[in-house]
């Protein structure tokens, strides 16, 4: 039925990661191909005789809707290439591991809702060297130029690093006004050197791109148009450490009136090769609010020109504007990676603790003595106080009366 050729020792799993419902018994079924990835879910998705709607099941971060009903209209199919859907790919030693998700999520009426949503992880799993036919995987190590499919595997990573970029960063809880260090990649073992840029990135509250609350990060391709917003420092590091990454900066933020409070960051990227110059297609570049100009990470700034207009990757010729298509050879070397959830908390203002010196100590009154003394220690300063009051007291009525004695 599936009418798919399979990769020798592939193997595809998928296991529900929601905690609230439970799929019915194989509600949801997968098989991946060389290339192209079935998923098929039975509507009956619980178990209970109550059909979700085709409508409430999304494969991927991208959100791809049903590609057909089948079983009489009781399961829907899911049929889309490997790297579409928002796929991400981990290259392990041994294998090549893809992964999505199928999310199933309810309409709400009214007021109330009778379901939780669900998310199940698909994984397709392959050899890291292997032919294209179902004939037993040879493990050597192949040439570039004999391992086309070589080019479809290429692992697009994005991943948080710290303030310094020395490794990575382990928490994803940030404070409103922070700044995120971002760091793209892509694995390029047993390949031609590759040089990586990010086509465009947009930020979600939820997991699901497709969602209609959505804020440009990166567009144009490669235009990082946060850098040019009003009080950012957003900015792609101006120096490469490697080619086959790209490191960036992003001022956080959070949706308007969104109590959740996180962000996705879904961003398509690219490569190309070393010896291939920077053009409006390929780049990556930051405003510059110093110079009020556009900066290029490599190539020269016109290639930046075209970030106001949006009108990247047009060439005019005799009066008309057409877009520059990529060879199918190009559009190979692409992939894309999602980020999150990132959670962005409000910034809450606490009292400072004061470190005194020895120099100024003596700025200390009785109230900030009170609070350095160890515990119990209240008491006797309250009594001390007490004492020292009294004492002003009696040497003032003693004044007092001596003083009537004297003069009258």
């Amino acid at each position: 039925m599936w009418g798919l050729r399979f990769v020798g020792l592939l193997s595809c799993c998928c296991c529900l990661t929601s905690q609230q419902e439970r799929a019915g018994p194989r509600a949801v079924s997968v098989k991946c191909g060389e290339d192209l990835l079935l998923v098929m879910a039975n509507r009956d998705f619980f178990g209970t005789n109550r059909l979700v709607s085709a409508s409430e099941l999304r494969l991927g971060a991208a959100g791809c809707n049903v590609s057909r009903l089948e079983q009489e209209g009781q399961a829907v199919v899911f049929e889309y290439g490997l790297h579409e859907c928002g796929s991400t790919v981990q290259m392990t030693p041994h294998e090549l591991v893809y992964t999505t998700h199928l999310y199933y999520v309810p309409t709400v009426t009214g007021i109330i809702v009778r379901t939780n949503p669900v998310t199940v992880t698909i994984k397709c799993r392959y050899p890291r060297v292997q032919n294209v036919s179902s004939d037993a995987v040879k493990p050597t190590w192949v040439s570039y130029n004999s391992t086309k499919r070589t080019e479809q595997h290429l692992a697009f990573t994005l991943r948080l690093m710290n303030d310094d970029w020395s490794r990575e960063r382990t928490s994803n809880v940030y404070i409103l006004g922070d700044l995120l260090h971002i760091e793209a990649a892509v694995e390029t073992s047993n390949v031609l050197p590759l040089r990586l840029y990010i086509d465009r990135c947009v930020a979600t509250p939820t997991a699901l791109k497709t969602t209609d609350v959505k804020y440009s990060v990166i567009d144009y391709n490669g235009c990082l148009l946060d850098s040019k917003a009003e009080g950012t420092a957003s900015s792609f590091l101006m120096s490469r450490l490697e080619m086959n990454r790209l490191q960036f900066t992003l001022d956080t933020f959070k949706f308007y009136k969104d109590e959740r409070n996180m962000i996705y960051l879904h961003c398509d990227l690219k490569v190309s090769t070393v010896d291939q110059l920077p053009n409006e297609l390929n780049k990556a570049c930051s405003f510059e609010k110093a110079s009020a100009k556009w900066i290029p990470v490599d190539g020269t700034e016109d290639i930046c020109n075209c970030c106001d207009s949006g009108t990247c990757g047009f060439l005019s010729r005799r009066g008309e504007t057409r877009r520059w298509r990529m060879t199918p050879r190009q559009s190979e070397w692409e992939g894309s990676s999602v980020l999150g959830p990132l959670i962005v908390q409000d910034y809450v203002d606490q009292k400072p603790v004061m470190a005194l010196s020895l120099d100024d100590s003596y700025h200390m009154d009785i109230h900030d003595a009170v609070e350095h003394l160890p515990e119990g220690a209240d008491n006797m300063v309250m009594v001390l106080s007490l004492s020292i009051t009294g004492s002003v007291i009696c040497f003032a009525l003693i004044g007092f009366v001596l003083y009537k004695k004297l003069y009258h």
